[in-house]
């Protein structure tokens, strides 16, 4: 600040309201300081001349939130029933942050904790998106939006081959399932089975074979 009208020196001081948290006005004028919150702030500040005459002027001060930034911008797929484990951090403002899902749904199984991490076991495979907010300790916030991808397990068929069957003699053979969560149901999807035998969404090969020969 700067005083006119009156005869140098000028000294400066606020003599209503209050300064930004953090900031502090000298008595030659100069506002100075790092501003602890975002906000604003009235005050007065009243100018004195060397010959002890004086003029005043009210300010308003507008703190500005910094910009909050989250990271990852992007998260890493998870597996369907297979623990899910992953971090959010924050920056642009003063620690500590704290995160919260404000819009959108997580994964079936998944929470975030204040502290942005991730955990849990999806329960469901599929995509899910979400906006996550992040907090910091002057109550300015940063939003980002996500899209989390749960992929299905890789599911095994066992035995990998089938014993062999004999023309006109009853045939049983069962088939088992593993890799993701029972119950599993079976069927054929392509080719064709002997004559004479069916699957059943069990899993188990029946009936009596009609013909002789090599089916796939």
């Amino acid at each position: 600040l700067s005083g006119s009208g009156g005869t140098a020196p000028y000294a400066f001081v606020v003599t209503a309201g209050t300064l930004p948290d953090g900031l502090s006005l000298s008595s030659a004028g100069v506002f100075s300081g790092t501003p602890t919150l975002s906000g604003k702030s009235s005050f007065t500040v009243t100018v004195t001349d060397a010959n002890d005459c004086s003029g005043s002027r009210s300010y308003s001060l507008l703190i500005d939130c910094p910009a909050i930034t989250l990271s990852p911008a992007t998260l890493p797929n998870g597996l369907s029933k297979s623990p899910y484990s992953a971090s959010l951090s924050g920056s642009g403002g003063t620690a500590p942050y704290t995160f919260a899902v404000t819009a959108g749904t997580l994964p079936a199984g998944l929470s975030l904790s204040s502290a942005g991490v991730f955990s849990g076991t999806p329960t469901l495979s599929g995509k899910s998106s979400f906006t996550v907010t992040t907090t910091d300790a002057n109550n300015c916030a940063g939003s980002q939006s996500y899209s989390l991808m749960i992929d299905c397990p890789a599911i095994a068929i066992t035995p990998a081959t089938l014993p062999n069957g004999l023309s006109k003699s009853p045939y049983s053979a069962s088939l088992s399932g593993s890799g993701g969560t029972a119950p599993y149901t079976f069927a054929v999807t392509a080719g064709a089975l002997p004559a004479g035998l069916s699957l059943s969404s069990a899993g188990v090969f029946s009936g009596t074979p009609t013909l002789s020969g090599k089916s796939n």
